[in-house]
């Protein structure tokens, strides 16, 4: 915990830089490693701890520039678990909305092109269901929210998913 206290994250958060896929490739390391880490706290019961673990992944590697989002997931529940159901919440749209906007990409595809697409479509549904799934054990409300624009995706999509 101290050392990772210590990383020197420079400038992975600017919007002036380019993340390029080595890097993003590299957060992935990064932030598993601080999941793990906050997931241990939270076994500890150490919310404290595991809040400024999650915090600190968030903040230095933003969700919208380091892709691999099925690593995000976890957060979402990571926050719930600690009491932190805004965190929790503002992860999860930020994921709705990167989600969302690649459906509407999607559904914008001919069928032959979407086909090509088949396994990144399939897989985007994947995580938007789980962080809906997520969301509807801790936050009812919210998660009834989310449900709506779920249904709503998938109906965007009618016209390229059989």
């Amino acid at each position: 915990y101290e050392k990772v206290k210590q990383w020197d994250w420079k400038n992975s958060n600017s919007k002036d830089i380019y993340i390029d896929v080595e890097t993003r490739k590299n957060g992935i390391s990064f932030r598993n490693n601080l999941v793990r880490l906050a997931e241990q706290f939270i076994l500890e019961n150490n919310y404290a701890k595991a809040e400024e673990v999650l915090d600190m992944s968030i903040e230095n590697m933003p969700i919208e520039d380091y892709d691999h989002y099925s690593l995000v997931l976890g957060y979402v529940d990571n926050y719930y678990l600690i009491n932190k159901k805004e965190k929790a919440q503002k992860v999860a749209k930020t994921l709705v909305d990167i989600f969302q906007d690649r459906i509407e990409y999607y559904s914008g595809l001919s069928n032959y092109a979407a086909a090509h697409h088949g396994d990144d479509i399939e897989a985007t549904l994947l995580m938007y269901n789980n962080v809906v799934a997520t969301a509807d054990e801790y936050d009812k409300e919210f998660a009834n929210e989310l449900k709506k624009g779920y249904v709503n995706s998938l109906k965007s999509l009618e016209s390229i998913i059989e």
